[in-house]
């Protein structure tokens, strides 16, 4: 309870968000008073700690400045002829951004390592504001990442190596063992090895991405609870089929976790299964699964509030929330199919109003499909992306073998994901405030189904009226909309007309002979 509130609290800027603080609030005061004190202590205590950051989250460069000498602090991204970092000069954050020019310069930044400290000639520039409606806001993603400005350097001359840190050095044998997956594996298996042993999908296929995310697939290729859970499990087994006593065992997973949590990137469903995984080891008897939900909720929000607006945090913890809350019911299901089916249903509905705040669309086949692929990745695809780093690193005439099965279920599996990504897809758009305030309602009412027979079926499948009111919203409203879009090689002029009679799309270019005008019909 104490950790809603801290997600709460962070949020307060948001009219809903503020909303649901005060009648959670009036809810504890209601039903649970016992708590009541202690969960606004803790509301109170992280609404100043996130104003206390936001306040000492400014910039002291003018953007004048000309010379910096800069530490490199995070690994160096090389994207055809572009390369991106972070840089750290004083106490501030800088982004990085270069344009290659020859294949020396690209071999010179590659051996650039974090902990390299170097003196650095350029030019200090804003990050770009989003520039059409529901764009992606970099300044905003970089500000929460206390980086206010972007230099793009000209020379980088006087480079020499510093002392490191014992979470750099993670970092830096992270790197080099992506490396070493890219210049060993092929390419398709290289990309999905990275993401699912060291959580980095820089290398997947765009298209494939997006197939996997547009079929809800993509929590497949981040670590997560899942998969911390198979790795520590297997490891505890084969410590104990090797003799060693089930403390000793216990007392070096517990070392290893946080190790792995640095190698696998540290991102914030990383951290959680961590988190949640120690604690388990230490107070398995002692603490309930909530319990260890809501500690790694409240540990990560006191190390870093602006958590809370990733948006693999809110993702992880609310499918990991509704997984819990839903236990015992999907325990009751004696086949293991309908387990799957009640999980995956549970994890869709539980998440339908972010998936549609931040991305517009939902996948009818997501239910269906993860059905299929989590048991296929978490028993045949993660386990043989280990077995083939690991043969290759000591048995090497044993790895050619693995990595041609590993391929072939990888390139069926790429091309099964990739015939459906456009099927069955339901494009709603982001939700008004009043329907985003109805979805959540939905989800509560959809869970409080569990608990009460009476209208459970009304109450369960409550989101399937809020998803229609969703698609017929627009016939039934009375204003019309304007809109200039960006297009890049022009503008775009977006017209609809009151109760979407009809939709008018006019584009312009540079070139008069170019410019055309598009219509859609009213159901469009």
């Amino acid at each position: 309870m104490a950790a809603i509130l801290a997600v709460l609290s962070m949020l307060t800027k948001s009219t809903v968000c503020f909303v649901l603080s005060f009648v959670y609030s009036f809810f504890l005061l209601w039903r649970k008073r016992a708590l009541f004190f202690a969960c606004m202590c803790c509301y109170l205590f992280f609404s100043l700690w996130s104003k206390w950051v936001d306040a000492h989250n400014v910039t002291k460069l003018s953007g004048n400045e000309t010379t910096f000498f800069v530490r490199f602090i995070a690994p160096i991204y090389i994207d055809g002829d572009r390369v991106k970092t972070t840089v750290q000069w004083q106490k501030e954050r800088l982004q990085l951004v270069y344009r290659l020019r020859t294949e020396e310069e690209k071999r010179k930044w590659e051996e650039i390592q974090i902990g390299t400290a170097c003196l650095l000639k350029g030019t200090l520039e804003r990050p770009s504001l989003p520039t059409n409606p529901y764009a992606f806001n970099y300044r905003r993603y970089l500000f929460y990442e206390r980086i206010h400005w972007i230099v793009r350097p000209n020379s980088l001359e006087s480079c020499t190596r510093t002392n490191v840190t014992w979470i750099e050095r993670l970092q830096i044998i992270r790197q080099q063992g992506i490396r070493y997956i890219q210049h060993h594996f092929p390419n398709d298996v290289s990309a999905f090895m990275q993401a699912l042993i060291y959580g980095e999908r820089s290398d997947i296929e765009p298209t494939v991405l997006a197939s996997y995310q547009k079929l809800g697939l993509i929590h497949l290729l981040a670590i997560s609870g899942l998969h911390m859970t198979l790795l520590v499990g297997g490891c505890f087994y084969l410590f104990i089929r090797f003799g060693i006593s089930r403390e000793r065992a216990t007392v070096i997973l517990l070392g290893c976790i946080p190790l792995y949590a640095v190698l696998a990137g540290a991102a914030p469903s990383v951290m959680r299964a961590a988190i949640m995984t120690s604690c388990f080891l230490l107070f398995s008897s002692r603490f309930r699964t909530i319990d260890t939900l809501s500690i790694a909720c409240i540990l990560l929000l006191g190390k870093d509030p602006y958590t809370v607006f990733h948006l693999g945090f809110q993702l992880s913890f609310l499918v990991c929330f509704a997984l819990i809350i839903c236990s015992s019911f999907i325990q009751s299901e004696r086949s293991i199919v309908r387990q799957l089916f009640m999980t995956s249903f549970i994890a869709q509905i539980s998440t339908l109003p972010l998936l549609l705040y931040h991305f517009y669309e939902v996948s009818l086949l997501s239910i269906p499909l993860n059905i299929i692929f989590v048991p296929l990745y978490s028993f045949i695809i993660l386990p043989l992306c280990f077995v083939a780093l690991l043969s290759h690193l000591f048995m090497p005439f044993v790895s050619s073998l693995i990595i041609y099965v590993l391929t072939v279920v990888l390139e069926h599996t790429n091309a099964l994901v990739l015939s459906l990504s456009d099927m069955f897809v339901l494009t709603l758009g982001r939700p008004p405030l009043l329907l985003l305030v109805a979805y959540i309602v939905s989800v509560f009412l959809f869970f409080l189904s569990f608990e009460s027979k009476k209208r459970a079926v009304m109450f369960r499948f409550s989101f399937l009226f809020v998803m229609i009111a969703h698609v017929i919203w627009p016939f039934f409203r009375p204003t019309g909309e304007v809109v200039m879009l960006d297009v890049g090689q022009g503008d775009s002029i977006y017209i609809e007309l009151p109760y979407r009679k009809a939709v008018c799309l006019l584009y312009t270019s540079p070139s008069p002979r170019d410019a055309h005008e598009s219509r859609m019909p009213s159901s469009a």
